[in-house]
C-alpha cells in the first residue's frame, strides 16, 4: 500500500502493469507482443468501422422506406430499401408508373452521394 509522499519502486510498478513469471530471486517481466498488439487493435477499429458502416446503411435504408411510406401511404405494396455499398434499390409493386416515380423522387430526397436503383415493378390492372 502507497501512504501520501511514498513513491512506488520500479519493480512493484512493472510488477502490477505487466504479467510476469518468476525467475530465482528476481521477477521477469514478459511484455507483450507489438505486433500481436497493433494487429489485435487494427482488427478491431476495421470490426468497429465495418459495423458503423452496416449501421449507417440500415439507417438510410429504414429512413428512405419510411420517407417512402409516409409520402405515397400504401401505394406501393411490399416495399422493400436495400443498401449496399453506394447502391440504393427500392423494391416493390405498385399500380401506376407516377406511384414509381414518386417513389424514387422521395428517396433521391434522402440520398446524398449514393446511386439510386428503382427495381419497383408496375403492376398494371391489380
Amino acid at each position: 500500500m502507497q501512504r501520501a509522499g511514498q513513491q512506488l519502486s520500479a519493480s512493484s510498478v512493472t510488477n502490477a502493469a505487466a504479467p510476469h513469471s518468476e525467475v530465482g530471486n528476481s521477477v521477469a517481466v514478459r511484455l507483450f507482443d507489438e505486433p500481436t498488439q497493433e494487429a489485435a487493435l487494427t482488427n478491431f477499429v476495421e470490426r468497429d468501422e465495418a459495423s458503423q458502416i452496416a449501421a449507417a446503411r440500415n439507417f438510410l435504408a429504414v429512413a428512405i422506406e419510411e420517407r417512402i411510406r409516409s409520402r405515397l401511404q400504401g401505394r406501393v405494396r411490399n416495399l422493400r430499401v436495400e443498401a449496399r455499398d453506394d447502391v440504393v434499390t427500392l423494391q416493390g409493386q405498385c399500380a401506376t408508373y407516377y406511384t414509381k416515380q414518386l417513389a424514387q423522387h422521395a428517396a433521391m430526397g434522402v440520398l446524398e452521394d449514393e446511386h439510386l436503383e428503382n427495381a419497383i415493378v408496375v403492376c398494371v390492372g391489380q
